[in-house]
């Protein structure tokens, strides 16, 4: 298996893959909810995002070591998703972009087996979306 460290000199590319097309339309049973699967893939995506994001942050600011692209394919074709004309965005980019937030409800059991609701703003950065064949 290949492995290299990724730096800001050994940059790196994560490229993802989503399927936009009609049958994203579908519900599913996510989380606990019924949702379509194009919702449920925009929750996981936006995650990966999320997390991609975080372990890029360090004391000195936001490191720069890797590009995203995220393309959607359906009924109109292949398209980037994270931006508009080109596929590949850079992290500070995206930090920089206005995106929508939603407040999503979680709850948590501790050990103890009380339960504690919390909430918490989620960013969608790729927004859920099922057209064509």
């Amino acid at each position: 298996m290949y492995s290299a460290r990724i730096t800001r000199k050994h940059r790196t590319a994560f490229i993802l893959l989503l399927d936009t097309s009609g049958s994203m339309s579908e519900e599913i049973t996510f989380g606990g909810e019924n949702l379509p699967k194009c919702e449920a893939l925009a929750v996981i995506v936006n995650r990966l995002i999320d997390e991609l994001i975080y372990r890029r942050r360090r004391d000195d600011g936001l490191r720069d070591y890797f590009d995203i692209a995220a393309c959607g394919y359906g009924g109109d074709g292949v398209s980037p998703l994270l931006s508009t004309g080109k596929p590949f965005i850079t992290v500070p980019e995206i930090v920089r972009k206005n995106v929508r937030t939603k407040k999503h409800n979680l709850t948590r059991v501790m050990p103890d087996g009380r339960k504690i609701m919390t909430s918490l703003d989620r960013k969608y950065w790729i927004e859920p979306k099922a057209a064509g064949n």
